[in-house]
């Protein structure tokens, strides 16, 4: 059986037709859980008349706001199925997702996590493929995570006792938790990412990514969790890494960087030389991709430089 972990909190616009997808699904051998986070909506209402039309589904509230990851936590801690997959309350559920999702973890016993493409919509209906052609094996996967998060967290199949046995679990990180959440299971386990779309993901307006930029407080706390997720992913493909080198790095991965000196240029170059080198004695990562993907964050940090240099002469 599979326990689909679903985090409520206000959605009761969009609560139904979610729920809704996750029926539809092929595969049927599975149990909602949907964990209400004080919604001050309709939102509880509306999923308590929907389980008492659906067994499969199992509501719970939490007994004050804890936010998504606890929320999360709460709902995999609920559950005792032999999968995990994830979906947000205003995301929809492709009818062939946890069918394709199961298939690949039962025909590939060594993967631990497998994932999907995506499509994103709007609040218009617009939708669009994020990309058409994709699949990431395990090692191309660890080698491309240390730059962005490529692992859309409502198409994901887990394996249970995965994160069980390793006390894997979400933390709040402004933002980013699921960045951090596959960062740490790439550590312990093989993520192979398919070229299926697994999940059609709505974009609005008052996520808590876009709105927590708006905060000083919080753009500062999102950048210090940024700096965490990208140490642990170097630390997991390189056989050792000097800490002025990762100290440069992390901060060429930050966000929206403000301000960029041209002896800061070279130390990136120089410490991205060295880590590919530690990558490729470690040789857990596709190397030839990891070197790509540093080069390229070298050339946008340059870009950067230009930029910022060009707007402050104006």
């Amino acid at each position: 059986m599979i326990d689909i972990i679903m985090p409520c909190y206000n959605a009761e616009h969009f609560i139904e037709e979610t729920i809704q997808s996750v029926l539809r699904q092929t595969d049927r051998d599975f149990r909602l859980i949907c964990v209400d986070d004080c919604s001050k909506d309709g939102t509880l209402q509306k999923l308590q008349q929907l389980a008492q039309q659906e067994s499969r589904i199992t509501v719970l509230r939490n007994d004050h706001n804890c936010g998504i990851a606890a929320t999360r936590n709460k709902g995999i801690k609920a559950g005792n199925s032999k999968f995990i997959a994830f979906l947000d309350d205003d995301d929809i559920m492709p009818p062939d997702r946890l069918e394709i999702g199961r298939r690949y973890l039962e025909k590939h016993y060594h993967i631990g996590v497998v994932a999907g493409n995506y499509l994103i919509f709007d609040e218009e209906g617009k939708k669009k493929v994020v990309q058409k052609e994709r699949f990431f094996s395990a090692e191309e996967v660890r080698a491309i995570l240390p730059f962005v998060n490529i692992i859309p967290n409502g198409s994901t199949l887990i394996r249970r006792e995965i994160i069980e046995n390793n006390h894997i679990f979400f933390h709040e990180e402004y933002g980013i938790e699921d960045y951090r959440f596959y960062a740490e299971l790439s550590r312990v386990t093989d993520i192979n990412v398919l070229s299926d779309v697994l999940l059609e993901h709505r974009i609005m307006a008052t996520q808590y990514s876009s709105v927590c930029v708006h905060s000083e407080q919080h753009f500062q706390k999102r950048q210090e969790a940024f700096d965490k997720v990208h140490k642990l992913l170097i630390q997991n493909i390189t056989d050792r890494c000097h800490s002025q080198d990762m100290k440069i790095y992390t901060r060429f991965m930050q966000e929206n960087i403000k301000e960029i000196e041209l002896k800061e240029l070279f130390r990136l170059y120089f410490a991205m030389q060295r880590i590919k080198k530690a990558v490729k004695r470690k040789g857990n990562a596709d190397y030839n991709l990891f070197y790509k993907e540093s080069d390229a964050a070298i050339k946008r940090s340059v870009k950067a430089f230009v930029y910022l240099k060009f707007r402050k002469q104006q």
